[in-house]
């Protein structure tokens, strides 16, 4: 519903739509670094700008040639004694790591860093590498860890009275109980880290415009996560004053982004179109795109609700035109499709309404005319019965011929609708009869792993959930057929949605494997990431956009016996001898964030004969079910697979299955479920 801007290792940081000016000017300082360094004789001078060059490398990415000239910084400083230079060192080493996504060489770093600043009483030091540290474990999703990292870095910067680090430290904490779901610690934090920067400001006469408009920003999201409106506008209205002020386009855009969110959750339509106007033209001003997308989203949203369909389409598509499309002809046609099959849905409601106002008003005619009858009946009564007979004979003739009519159009309106009904039935039928030409067959997978099963359950006509696989020695022109990568993918949503999702995903993987000949699962899961956000263009707060995938890869070489996997938020099991062995995934899926992440995790082990492995979606351990009811959750369906992993793999097809029907009873089914189980 809405985004937040997380600051881990600078609460200030530059915009991104400045990235090129910053990487030329970057560039222009590494060379004018290096021609200082080929005559420069202080050792000190030296270790600084060597220093220098790697942060400027990191800066520009190169995280590699970044850690080179960091740790000839180190052995410099260590030669000649110059330990801030080590520390400075150090700190670059470990972030550089924390960029690359080595979080265990970046803490080893860290803790050197650490301790040379507490032996030398270099207390900027200290906080820093504790404040390093934190952002790891943040990253990392340890929060207790993060947050007791983060709360020592305080302590020390209020001692040293460094004031922006002191702002930091509070917007790191804040965005630990955010992501905790602590709205109230949350904003309690941003709440100091903007008094910090407005009280020192008062003092100092430093301005901290992006600081203090960043905090009053993120103030405003958490109010407005809290459904407290008022106080939202209030903070960011304030937020929106001072990044007007300072001539910042895309972050004022992004706060009238904001701000219009309000009004749509108070049914504010007027005030919510005049931001988002205003935001439209900011964004077109400096070509931001990733703001002008969320412009549209919310122009969308807003003429939904005040339910002109039209318009909100038309917006919903400028904000699908924005994304730079990787989809091939095949995903396109499907998009179609679907875009037909709303508009399909939105007539049909739009006929049952129409259908329910012709009988209201039916309804209201036949009691005013009754009303009238038993007038003229009790008037005509007095004067004459013979009158009163032939109008009562009359009206009743019209009532009979208007009943007639109701008839009529209420039978014309039901075929009506029972017609548009089944063209939405046949057009997802149809999309189901795509999916399942696309998606290999079961027979095809038999003949791979001989030994084997797929149970592959949706939820509706089609899936979310697919499976897909090749042969490696095919793709490299070999005979064998001994070394094969599988994928199970469970996309976000189910039936249409889903599906949509699930075309995109079998497109991709096709072309990172076989197009660009990537086989390691984890690199595979790297490539297909950045493919799936540049093609979506996904936020990663509480998820703007929420078109993402939880992928199982492995890659099962039975010429070597070697076991290659990575997950995006899904594990392997494999079962040897009785005994259970999980490889888990990394906690992300592919897609879910435009900023980079560290690289997808590749576990390798070595299998025998008789090996059982299963990868799955969420969908049968997330199953509600029982007698409660509740979900089947991992331990059980370990449990069960433990106990059955014996038996032949039909016959553990066939026991999977029936377990599933027994837990489910009579509930609806939650989700799409996708279970392989191969035998080595």
């Amino acid at each position: 519903m809405k985004r937040f801007i997380l600051t881990i290792l600078l609460l200030f940081t530059l915009l991104p739509v400045l990235k090129s000016q910053t990487d030329n000017k970057n560039k222009v300082a590494i060379d004018s670094i290096l021609a200082v360094l080929k005559t420069e004789k202080s050792d000190t001078l030296i270790v600084k700008n060597l220093n220098l060059l790697a942060r400027y490398y990191m800066d520009i990415g190169d995280f590699n040639q970044a850690i080179q000239y960091a740790l000839q910084a180190k052995e410099k400083g260590t030669k000649c004694n110059y330990k801030h230079g080590v520390v400075a060192a150090y700190n670059n080493v470990a972030a550089a790591y924390s960029f690359r996504g080595d979080y265990a060489l970046s803490i080893n770093s860290y803790i050197e860093a650490l301790k040379i600043s507490e032996e030398i009483h270099f207390e900027r030091g200290v906080a820093n590498a504790y404040n390093g540290m934190g952002t790891i474990y943040l990253n990392q999703k340890k929060y207790d860890l993060a947050l007791e990292n983060y709360e020592k870095s305080l302590e020390i910067r209020k001692r040293i009275n460094d004031v922006k680090g002191i702002a930091a430290c509070y917007n790191n904490i804040g965005v630990i109980y955010k992501n905790q779901g602590k709205q109230d610690d949350a904003l309690n934090s941003y709440l100091k880290c903007l008094h910090t920067l407005e009280e020192d400001a008062k003092r100092s006469g430093q301005k901290y415009h992006q600081g203090i408009s960043s905090s009053y920003n993120n103030i405003g999201l958490i109010y407005l996560q809290k459904k407290e409106y008022e106080k939202a506008l209030d903070n960011l209205n304030k937020a929106l004053e001072i990044r007007t002020e300072a001539g910042d386009k895309l972050t004022t855009a992004s706060t009238c982004n904001n701000i219009a969110k309000v009004y749509i959750m108070q049914d504010k339509f007027n005030e919510a179109l005049e931001y988002l106007e205003r935001a439209l033209r900011l964004n077109k001003a400096i070509k931001a795109r990733a703001s002008m997308q969320e412009t549209y989203s919310y122009m969308a949203e807003l003429y939904e609700k005040q339910g002109y369909f039209q318009r909100a389409f038309e917006f919903h598509a400028l904000y699908s035109d924005t994304k730079d499309s990787l989809l091939n002809e095949q995903s396109s046609k499907q998009i179609a499709e679907m875009n037909a099959k709303y508009d399909s849905e939105k007539k049909d409601k739009e006929l049952l309404k129409k259908d329910a106002e012709i009988n209201r008003q039916l309804a209201e005619t036949e009691k005013r005319n009754l009303q009238r009858n038993v007038f003229v009946v009790g008037f005509c009564l007095v004067l004459l019965l013979a009158l009163f007979i032939f109008r009562s004979y009359r009206q009743k003739k019209i009532a009979n011929f208007q009943l007639n009519e109701k008839s009529e159009l209420i039978a014309k309106q039901k075929g009506m609708v029972e017609e548009k009904n089944k063209k939405i039935t046949d057009s997802i039928n149809y999309a189901k009869r795509i999916q399942h030409a696309i998606i290999p067959s079961k027979e095809s997978f038999l003949q791979l792993f001989k030994d084997s099963f797929i149970l592959f359950r949706p939820k509706d006509i089609v899936s979310g959930d697919f499976y897909w696989f090749t042969d490696i020695a095919a793709i490299e022109n070999k005979d064998s057929a001994s070394d094969v990568l599988l994928a199970c993918v469970d996309c976000t949503g189910h039936g249409v949605p889903g599906a949509l999702m699930s075309m995109m995903g079998y497109n991709l993987l096709e072309q990172v494997v076989k197009e660009h000949r990537i086989y390691q699962p984890s690199l595979v899961l790297d490539e297909l990431d950045k493919i799936v956000l540049k093609s979506l263009y996904q936020k990663g707060e509480q998820g703007i956009l929420k078109d993402a995938m939880d992928i199982s890869l492995a890659r099962i070489d039975r010429d070597n016996m070697v076991l290659h996997y990575a997950g995006a938020h899904t594990p392997l099991f494999l079962i040897r001898n009785g005994v259970l062995t999980e490889l888990r995934g990394d906690k992300r899926t592919v897609g879910s964030s435009v900023k980079v992440e560290q690289p997808f995790i590749n576990h390798t082990m070595r299998i025998e004969h008789g090996d059982c492995i299963y990868i799955f979606s969420d969908g049968f351990v997330d199953q509600k079910g029982g007698s409660e009811p509740s979900k089947f959750f991992l331990k059980p369906f370990k449990e069960l697979l433990l106990s059955i992993h014996r038996e032949g793999m039909q016959a553990q097809l066939s026991l999977l299955e029936d377990a599933f029907v027994k837990w489910k009873k009579d509930y609806d089914q939650t989700d799409d479920v996708l279970v392989i189980g191969i035998r080595i």
